[in-house]
């Protein structure tokens, strides 16, 4: 199976660094990573072309234009997938062990009616310590109704999802990945399968992080695919409800 794994990134210079890193260890080789770039100025550009020349071991696409936004720049880079799987790898992000990849494309094998694979994601701060980690279980239709939902970087879906589903909504700013897990689940029916495993390490903030202004930006983007789903509006309380456990308990390495 060939795994395209898509980047978007806008002036994360030191970031982008590792996240490179982290994808060119992998074990798994079968790879089309397309790259994203909004037009960097500092200095991103550079270091994304010194990558796309230096490394042989997987196809690299890398285009650099001006977009809207994030899900813009995703759904440019989903026009130019290839593979059977598809993921997300955001600048600054990280996949949490040499093999991740090999798991994932392990567990379609496996599992050949399922349509997308999701596991745990670990999130650590800029001094690079771990600050919480999710234990998401296993996938339920009545917990995709009452809020849960995978975290989009740890999420993995078969090309054939995009193909009939669409791609991202572009009118909004930071919960198009959560319309569009619902739209893929509730409206076209498609089946996740859980991997008890961390696949993603997650840096803190980024697009949706906890400033007072983002928060309120994602309740009111949540609140309108709330309504889009006909989903009950106590949606918006459990939705917020299924992470506390994430920040309450201590860290536990698994």
């Amino acid at each position: 199976m060939k795994v395209s794994i898509i980047t978007a990134v806008l002036n994360r210079r030191e970031e982008i660094k590792q996240s490179l890193d982290s994808l060119v260890k992998q074990t798994y080789k079968n790879i089309q990573h397309v790259i994203v770039d909004g037009e960097s100025t500092d200095g991103t550009l550079e270091v994304l072309k010194n990558y796309k020349n230096s490394v042989k071991d997987y196809e690299i696409i890398l285009v650099s234009r001006k977009d809207k936004g994030l899900y813009e720049a995703l759904n440019r880079g989903l026009n130019l997938c290839t593979g059977d799987i598809i993921g997300v790898l955001h600048a600054g992000d990280l996949f949490a062990q040499e093999d991740s990849l090999e798991i994932i494309v392990n567990k379609f094998a496996e599992l050949k009616n399922i349509d997308g694979i999701y596991g745990d994601v670990e999130f650590f701060n800029e001094y690079g310590k771990t600050v919480r980690q999710t234990k998401l279980g296993s996938f339920n239709i009545r917990k995709i109704k009452c809020g849960w939902h995978p975290i989009h970087t740890a999420l993995f879906l078969k090309k054939s999802i995009y193909d009939k589903c669409g791609f991202y909504r572009e009118d909004f700013d930071i919960a198009s990945d959560y319309e569009y897990i619902l739209r893929i689940t509730l409206k076209c029916g498609f089946r996740l399968d859980y991997i008890n495993k961390v696949l993603v390490k997650m840096k803190t903030g980024g697009k949706s992080g906890h400033t007072p202004k983002k928060m309120l930006k994602k309740l009111i983007e949540d609140w309108k695919i709330i309504r889009q789903y006909n989903l009950p509006l106590y949606v918006l309380i459990t939705k917020r409800v299924y992470k506390i456990p994430e920040f309450l308990k201590p860290f536990v390495k698994l």
